[in-house]
């Protein structure tokens, strides 16, 4: 049975473990949810069906996403959590960074901080480069994970659109 909803809640997640204020998860597809989170080592957490009641409870083994119960965090970090209801699994990608990437230069300008439930911001300058034909203005957005066989991954995300307009 696929949640319309799914949240997470405990001590090893950002929300502790006061059930109405866990944080919820984005539906990314039927079944299939996603969060950006930060886990304490050494605490528990869960994720729940709903934010009052008795909800139904699920962890991720291995995984292996499982009912009833929870688990602990293994290691203090920002984490892509991926959970299919569908195929009954769950990934946790470490983000090591998110940072602003200036295609003109080729290097990352300056990185985002991760400030919590999700959100990462930052500042910084960007100059854009003068090219013959008018400003060079691209950018993306490049993170740096580390997966969980320990690989370090980058994975860039540019326009939505696939252009080159300002």
């Amino acid at each position: 049975e696929i949640p319309d909803e799914v949240f997470i809640t405990g001590e090893a997640s950002e929300a502790g473990t006061t059930l109405s204020e866990a944080i919820p998860l984005k539906l990314t597809a039927i079944g299939e949810f996603e969060i950006y989170t930060k886990l304490t080592a050494g605490k528990t957490y869960q994720f729940v069906d709903r934010k009052d009641g008795t909800p139904r409870t699920f962890y991720v083994d291995g995984t292996k996403l499982v009912e009833n119960g929870s688990t602990t965090a293994n290691k203090t970090g920002v984490y892509r959590i991926n959970i299919d209801y569908n195929t009954g699994t769950g990934t946790f990608t470490e983000i090591k960074s998110i940072g602003l990437f200036f295609c003109p230069t080729n290097v990352v300008l300056f990185n985002l901080d991760y400030v919590g439930k999700g959100i990462f911001t930052g500042q910084g300058n960007v100059t854009f480069k003068q090219e013959g034909w008018g400003r060079d203005q691209r950018y993306k957005f490049q993170m740096e994970t580390v997966n969980a066989s320990g690989t370090n991954v980058t994975q860039q995300w540019g326009t939505k659109n696939g252009t080159d307009e300002p």
